[in-house]
C-alpha cells in the first residue's frame, strides 16, 4: 500500500467500515509509510503438563487438554515467549529436555500452575537445557540419573529451584555461557557417581559444578554435601568450578557442606567469591581450596573477598592453596575466618605465599602455634566473635571485624547498607566478612 492511499484510510473517518475491515485482513502485517510490510512476532503460547489427567495426543494449549508427559517438551515447536507449565503438586517422572531457544528478552519459561507444593521432577534425566534463553523457576529436581539441572545452552536462568538427591544438583557444562542460578535451594545432593574404580578419580556430592563461562550463583542456600568416598574418605562440595572461566559467586548461604567451593583444571580462571556465609561442623570441611601448579592445576585468579566463615569440626582448615600457590593463583581479602586451621597457602619455594590483600580475620581454633596464612599489615589474629542469632554469622559490637576498613560493596550479603557504624563509635568503616554490622533501631 503506498503513503497516499495509507494516510487517506487514515483521514477518511466516513469510511470507519472500510478501514477496521482492511485491518482485521492484514493484521499478520504492518505496513510502513513506504509500502513495506513487517511481519508482526507471534503470540506467546503456553503449554500445560498434568501427568495425571493428561494426555500426550492432547494439544496441551489448556488446562482442560493438557499433555501427560515430559517427553512431549522435545517435540513441541517452541518459540521465544512460550511458557511450559507443569501442574503442581505432583510428581513428574522423566526428563524435561529444553533443546529449543528463546530469544534476549523473549526467553522461553517452565514454571507451574495449580495448587500444592511445587512440581516434582524425578528420576531418569530430569532437566536438562542444551537450548538458549530458558528461564526455570519453581521446579525440584529430585532424585536424577546424574543432575537435577543440566545447563548446556546460553543465557539459561535457574531461580526458585530445588535440587536434592542428586550426584550433582546443578550441572553447569563447558558450552554454557551466562547460566544464573538464583534464591534457589540446593540441598543433600550427596551421592557419588558410579563407576570410578581408579585410585584418584571420585567425584560427586555437589551441589552445584561450574564448567561453563560467565555463571552467576547468587542468593542460594546449599546445604548438606558430603558423601562416603572409596579414594578421599569423604568427599562433597557446596560448589565446585572445574574448567570455568569468569564464574560469580555472590551472596549464598552455605551450611554443612564438606566444602564450599573447591576449585581445579588448567582452564579455570576469573573466580570472584564474595559476601558468603559459611558453615560446616564437619571434620576436615573446608571453605575455598584451589591449587598451583600441580595435577589440577594451576587455577588462575581466584578472589575471595568479604566472605563469613565458621568451620568447628576438628582438622577444618578455611583456604587451601597448595602446592605452588601465589597472589596468581588466589587473593583473599575483608573475610573472617574461623576454623581449626584457618588455612595454608604454600609458595613455589616452600615458604608461605602472601595472597592477603588485607583486612582479614584469623580465627585459629586450634591455637597450637602453626600458623599456614602469611598476615598482611592490615589482618588480624584474634577470636572473631560472631553474634550466632538465627545461624547467621553476625558480628558482635566488640569483634576485631567491625570497623577494620578497606574496600566494600554498598550492601552486604543481606543488602544492608555497608559501610556502616554499627557499634556506635562514630566511624563508618567497612567491616570484615559477609555481614556489616547494624546501628541499633531506635
Amino acid at each position: 500500500m503506498g503513503e497516499s492511499v495509507f494516510n487517506l484510510v487514515r483521514a477518511a473517518t466516513s469510511f470507519a467500515l472500510i478501514a477496521v475491515t482492511w485491518c482485521a485482513a492484514d493484521a499478520a502485517a504492518t505496513t510502513t509509510a513506504h509500502g513495506n510490510s513487517q511481519r508482526q512476532a507471534p503470540a506467546s503460547r503456553v503449554f500445560y503438563i498434568d501427568p495425571l489427567r493428561g494426555d500426550d495426543a492432547a494439544s496441551g494449549r489448556s488446562t482442560r487438554t493438557p499433555l501427560r508427559t515430559l517427553s512431549q517438551v522435545a517435540l513441541l515447536d517452541l518459540q521465544a515467549g512460550d511458557r511450559v507449565r507443569l501442574r503442581a503438586g505432583v510428581v513428574h517422572l522423566g526428563t524435561l529436555t529444553a533443546w529449543q531457544s528463546g530469544a534476549a528478552g523473549q526467553p522461553i519459561i517452565v514454571d507451574s500452575y495449580g495448587t500444592g507444593g511445587r512440581p516434582v521432577v524425578q528420576r531418569a534425566g530430569c532437566v536438562d537445557v542444551p537450548g538458549n534463553h530458558w528461564r526455570i523457576t519453581s521446579i525440584v529436581a529430585k532424585d536424577c540419573a546424574f543432575a537435577g539441572f543440566q545447563v548446556r545452552g546460553d543465557n539459561v536462568k535457574l531461580r526458585n529451584i530445588e535440587a536434592t538427591g542428586n550426584v550433582i544438583g546443578v550441572a553447569i557444562e563447558p558450552a554454557a555461557s551466562n547460566a544464573v542460578v538464583r534464591s534457589s535451594h540446593l540441598h543433600d545432593n550427596n551421592r557419588m557417581a558410579p563407576d570410578n574404580p581408579g585410585p584418584d578419580d571420585d567425584y560427586g556430592a555437589n551441589g552445584l559444578v561450574v564448567s561453563g563461562t560467565g555463571a552467576l550463583i547468587v542468593d542460594n542456600l546449599i546445604e548438606g554435601h558430603r558423601a562416603p568416598s572409596a579414594d578421599y574418605g569423604h568427599d562433597g562440595a557446596a560448589i565446585e568450578v572445574y574448567g570455568a572461566t569468569g564464574t560469580r559467586i555472590y551472596r549464598n548461604v552455605a551450611r554443612d557442606n564438606l566444602a564450599f567451593v573447591e576449585l581445579g583444571h588448567a582452564s579455570t580462571t576469573g573466580t570472584r567469591i564474595s559476601y558468603n556465609s559459611v558453615t560446616s561442623v564437619h571434620p576436615s570441611s573446608s571453605f575455598v581450596i584451589t591449587r598451583g601448579e600441580s595435577t589440577f592445576g594451576p587455577v588462575r585468579d581466584t578472589v575471595a573477598t568479604h566472605n563469613s566463615v565458621r568451620l568447628t569440626g576438628a582438622g577444618s582448615k578455611g583456604v587451601s592453596c597448595h602446592p605452588n600457590c601465589t597472589a596468581g593463583i588466589l587473593k583473599i581479602g575483608s573475610n573472617v575466618i574461623q576454623a581449626a586451621d584457618v588455612g595454608y597457602a604454600e609458595a613455589p619455594n616452600g615458604s608461605l605465599a602472601a595472597i592477603s590483600l588485607g583486612y582479614n580475620v584469623y580465627d585459629d581454633l586450634d591455637d597450637d602455634g602453626w600458623f599456614g596464612l602469611l598476615r598482611a599489615a592490615t589482618d588480624v589474629r584474634a577470636a572473631a566473635l560472631f553474634d550466632l542469632i538465627g545461624a547467621r554469622l553476625l558480628l558482635r559490637a566488640t569483634s576485631p571485624a567491625v570497623d577494620i576498613g578497606g574496600p566494600s560493596w554498598s550492601t552486604d550479603i543481606r543488602y544492608a547498607p555497608a559501610p556502616a557504624d554499627g557499634n556506635g563509635d562514630g566511624r563508618v568503616d567497612a567491616d570484615a566478612g559477609a555481614y556489616e554490622r547494624q546501628p541499633p533501631v531506635r
